[in-house]
């Protein structure tokens, strides 16, 4: 990820005493890859903005801010600290694009907690989310990130993005090669940290899941 840059471009800035003008301000972003180059344009604040887009050059540069420009605290860049807000579909699909030319250089289960970390804040319709989960997700992360990515199941699922965590734990039950989870077990846990004691008492997953696949052909029948 780190030879992607984000670039920003502004236009001539409108007097500052004037605020609708300025809150209306343009601000195209524009992310440079050897295989992505996307722009996005949107009426939304300046702020709102510039913090995507610090939020982005952090993600691509894999570093901590030393300080916030809006709450001026140090603190790790997957904590926003700023209003809550809704985009709309056309303001979602733009940023949704943006994140999704990352999807061929995702590497870890941490940049994907990151960007639905991001995607949560701003209340994401799950059918957006889920063509870029679905594109890059990868066998190693349910058989070497077993925690990071069980937690990405649980946070998604107490978010009520149950579409998103059913596939997450239907992949994992697929290429884990230590565990099977049932549904149930992650919405019967009270907590992240039941979810995972829970998830490591259980057994081998070879033997579970081939009497799972077993229970299901004779369900078919």
């Amino acid at each position: 990820m780190q030879n992607c840059e984000v670039a920003q471009a502004l236009p001539a800035q409108p007097a500052a005493n004037n605020y609708q003008e300025l809150l209306s301000h343009q601000l195209e972003i524009t992310i440079h890859s050897s295989s992505c180059k996307v722009k996005m344009k949107s009426s939304k604040p300046i702020s709102f903005l510039l913090t995507i887009c610090s939020f982005l050059k952090a993600l691509v540069n894999n570093a901590n801010l030393s300080a916030c420009t809006l709450c001026t605290e140090p603190h790790h860049f997957t904590q926003l600290c700023f209003a809550d807000t809704t985009m709309n579909r056309i303001q979602q699909t733009a940023l949704i694009s943006l994140l999704d030319g990352y999807t061929f250089q995702w590497t870890t289960t941490g940049h994907q907690q990151m960007v639905f970390s991001l995607c949560k804040f701003f209340k994401f319709d799950e059918d957006y989310l889920l063509p870029i989960f679905v594109n890059s997700l990868r066998p190693e992360y349910a058989q070497f990130n077993t925690y990071c990515y069980l937690e990405l199941v649980y946070e998604m699922a107490e978010a009520r993005y149950d579409v998103l965590a059913s596939f997450l734990l239907e992949y994992f039950n697929r290429y884990s090669l230590a565990q099977f989870i049932s549904p149930s077990l992650l919405y019967r846990s009270r907590s992240l940290q039941e979810f995972l004691t829970s998830a490591r008492s259980l057994p081998n997953g070879v033997a579970l899941r081939r009497r799972h696949l077993i229970s299901a052909i004779h369900t078919e029948r």
